[in-house]
């Protein structure tokens, strides 16, 4: 009598369990991903900052240059402690070997004549003396300093010029004027080599030094 009840017992049991779980509720067994399947995400601390972004190149951009169109040589005045960008692209074929050999700016012939050219007019105080440093990592250019008063007309071979102070290192350089008792105007010139343009960035340093 005893296990006739335990059956009946162990049998109501299980048919109440059994209501508890409807089929949607039935347990169902985790699938199974393999590992080389998962997607692995990086860690945080195994990402590089300098390499999650691909690199701009600054070169590729000419940087917009205003060029007068009135016909006048400087395209702007700049002075003492005046940092300026531009692209030579922009400018115009005003200065090439005759004139800087002539005016003994450079002995060298590096047919400045097929590239553009910018130049800005300097005004430098009395007893200064003005560093004026050309930087273009993107193609060789040089820079050149002109005794000229003339914002308005570019001088050429046939006048005379006081002054003149180029560099022609490679991709950059500086030349450096100084006044005595008054102030003086040069042309700046930014030029390239071989018919090379490009962007740069030109700084003027000055210090009094009487």
């Amino acid at each position: 009598m005893s296990r006739a009840l335990s059956l009946v017992g162990l049998c109501s049991i299980l048919l109440a369990c059994s209501g508890l779980f409807s089929q949607d509720q039935a347990y169902q067994p985790e699938e199974y991903i393999a590992p080389e399947l998962v997607e692995q995400v990086p860690s945080s601390e195994n990402i590089d900052p300098q390499n999650s972004a691909p690199e701009q190149d600054l070169c590729s951009q000419p940087i917009p240059t205003n060029v007068p169109e009135d016909g006048r040589c400087a395209v702007d005045e700049i002075r003492c402690g005046d940092v300026v960008e531009g692209n030579t692209s922009f400018g115009r074929m005003q200065f090439g070997d005759e004139f800087y050999q002539s005016k003994y700016c450079t002995p060298q012939r590096n047919d400045y004549e097929d590239a553009s050219d910018i130049v800005y007019m300097l005004h430098v105080e009395a007893n200064v003396r003005a560093r004026i440093q050309l930087t273009s990592d993107c193609a060789d250019l040089d820079v050149a300093a002109v005794a000229w008063a003339d914002k308005n007309s570019c001088p050429d071979a046939r006048h005379n010029i006081s002054e003149c102070e180029m560099d022609t290192s490679s991709a950059g350089g500086e030349v450096a004027v100084a006044t005595v008792n008054r102030p003086k105007d040069y042309l700046v010139i930014v030029d390239g080599k071989r018919g090379l343009e490009g962007n740069y960035s030109l700084q003027v340093l000055c210090d009094t030094y009487r």
